[in-house]
C-alpha cells in the first residue's frame, strides 16, 4: 500500500470513528464540538489551514454529490453545504 492510500485508509478511519460518536441521540452537540474546538486550537496554525482547506473542500464535494444521495434525513446537511460552499468558493486558503 502506498503512502497516499495509507493516509487516506487513516482519514477514512477517524472520520468514521467521529461519525460514529454521533450515533447518540443524547450526543451534547455543544460539548462535542467544544471538544473539536479544544483540539483544533492547539494545533500548529498551519495544520488548522490544512484541515479548513481540506474541510472546505469536502463540504463543496458534499453538497454537488449529495444531491444524488438525499433524503429528509440529510437535506438540511445538504443544503448548508451547498450555502457554505457558494459563500466560501473565492476564499483561498494559502500553505504559510
Amino acid at each position: 500500500m502506498s503512502q497516499t492510500e495509507e493516509r487516506y485508509t487513516r482519514i477514512a478511519h477517524h472520520l468514521q470513528a467521529l461519525i460514529d460518536e454521533t450515533n447518540s441521540m443524547t450526543l451534547d452537540n455543544d460539548a462535542a464540538a467544544e471538544a473539536m474546538l479544544n483540539v483544533l486550537t492547539q494545533e500548529h496554525r498551519t495544520l488548522q489551514q490544512s484541515f479548513f482547506r481540506i474541510l472546505a473542500k469536502a463540504v463543496e464535494r458534499y453538497g454537488e454529490f449529495g444531491r444524488q444521495y438525499h433524503d429528509l434525513r440529510n437535506e438540511a446537511s445538504i443544503a448548508w453545504c451547498q450555502k457554505a460552499a457558494d459563500a466560501t468558493k473565492d476564499t483561498y486558503f494559502p500553505y504559510i
